[in-house]
């Protein structure tokens, strides 16, 4: 590799390494008047979606004009995406052109730059630097490929080169359990969530816990295609037995851990519909005038978001096509349903219980035990869960719903009566 396509390997970003998410678009945009100028000038709001929060910004057109000159040079092709200069720089034809040039600007560099090379990217959006250490820690965990790759060394680059880096050595000199708490994904999360300033304006209110955003991340994770599913489990378990206290996770946080975010969307839509929305607060609070639908060519992307995550019952009912995450997510549920596991079990099972069976059915219990997957050792888990379900009086009359196959059904009664 000669020493130019090394350099372009390192500014472009090759898809499957994408591992986070960040997205800018412009919602909206205010004409300012200064008082004793002629000229006004043009105030664009910027709203950034990550994995880790959303905030928003205002930014005119000359910061934009600054941030391309610094950026042509290593990448050319930039200025493509830039608007032309035009006369009339405040009439409305000129800011909506502005509009959709900065968005799809914003979305080249964000989606097929590898930002991490550049400050001025990072500094233009806002880009909180605890961000940085998240996305390593994340990389670390799904134990992606280090080798040659240049998103994460440039990544740890520049959060090396951070102030970060010296408060979190402040940090674990005062603390002597803060080292192995830190190395942990999900405790950083947790902590940036719980100690997140809110530096910026936000862009909806933070409506999640962060407990709630924990078992999101998990989640999610077990999604990703490459990840290292049993590291991910082994990272959630030591988070939850590192901390001095259980975390304490509400019945929706537990329900969503067990089901996903699909059994919640429809009440939580109802929910929003009824909420303010951020475009009818700025038009009652401000003079901001907001974009028409036409003008967000992002939109498309942000739909593609709108995802159904599976909890752990749908995992385990998908051992098909993973059966490391099936195998994990069966081991993690009996854990906590278990009385010497977790400490808050009793909460756990109150709402385990108290689903519904075609809920139940997600987790395909009768098939893993036919098929025998993951072995006897599995099969233990599946019965010990089953009876967790029976033992509530309600669900006696419904075994033969839940376990279809009258020889499992007779390997369920024989372990009732050898570990009951």
């Amino acid at each position: 590799m000669n020493k130019n396509n090394k350099i372009l390997n390192k500014i472009y970003l090759i898809e499957k390494q994408k591992f986070y998410k960040i997205k800018a678009k412009i919602i909206g945009y205010s004409l300012i008047h200064l008082a004793g100028f002629n000229n006004d000038y043009v105030e664009y709001t910027i709203s950034v979606k990550t994995d880790y929060g959303n905030w928003k910004f205002k930014k005119r057109y000359e910061e934009f004009f600054k941030l391309n000159n610094e950026l042509i040079n290593k990448i050319p092709e930039i200025n493509e995406y830039f608007p032309p200069k035009r006369v009339f720089k405040n009439s409305e034809s000129t800011i909506k052109e502005r509009i959709k040039y900065f968005n799809k600007y914003l979305k080249f560099l964000l989606n097929k730059i590898n930002i991490f090379l550049f400050n001025d990217i990072i500094n233009f959006i806002h880009l909180d630097v605890a961000i940085l250490g998240l996305i390593i820690k994340k990389f670390n965990m799904l134990k992606l490929n280090l080798k040659e790759d240049y998103i994460y060394e440039s990544l740890t680059e520049t959060f090396t080169k951070s102030k970060l880096k010296e408060k979190f050595k402040k940090d674990e000199d005062n603390n002597d359990n803060f080292s192995s708490l830190n190395n942990n994904y999900f405790n950083s999360i947790y902590e940036y969530e719980k100690n997140r300033e809110n530096s910026y304006e936000w862009d909806e209110p933070q409506s999640i816990t962060p407990a709630s955003f924990v078992i999101r991340e998990l989640l999610k994770n077990l999604c990703e295609d490459d990840s290292n599913k049993d590291d991910i489990f082994k990272t959630f378990e030591s988070f939850l037995q590192q901390r001095r206290k259980w975390v304490k996770f509400s019945t929706k946080d537990i329900t969503e851990l067990f089901l996903g975010f699909d059994e919640l969307s429809n009440e939580e839509e109802k929910e929003n519909k009824k909420s303010i929305t951020l475009f009818q607060w700025l038009n009652e609070n401000t003079k901001e005038n907001n974009i028409n639908e036409d003008l967000n060519d992002s939109d498309s992307d942000d739909k593609k978001d709108e995802i159904k995550i599976p909890g752990l019952f749908q995992q385990i009912g998908d051992y098909q096509k993973n059966i490391f995450s099936a195998i994990g997510s069966l081991n993690l549920l009996e854990k906590l349903l278990n009385d010497e596991y977790n400490p808050d079990y009793e909460k756990y099972l109150n709402i385990f219980q108290n689903l519904k069976i075609y809920q139940f059915n997600y987790m395909k219990l009768n098939d893993i035990i036919k098929n025998n997957i993951g072995g006897n050792k599995n099969n233990l888990k599946a019965f010990k869960i089953l009876s967790l379900i029976f033992s509530d009086k309600k669900w006696e009359k419904y075994q033969k719903e839940i376990i279809t196959d009258e020889n499992v059904y007779n390997e369920y009664i024989n372990y009732l009566n050898n570990y009951s």
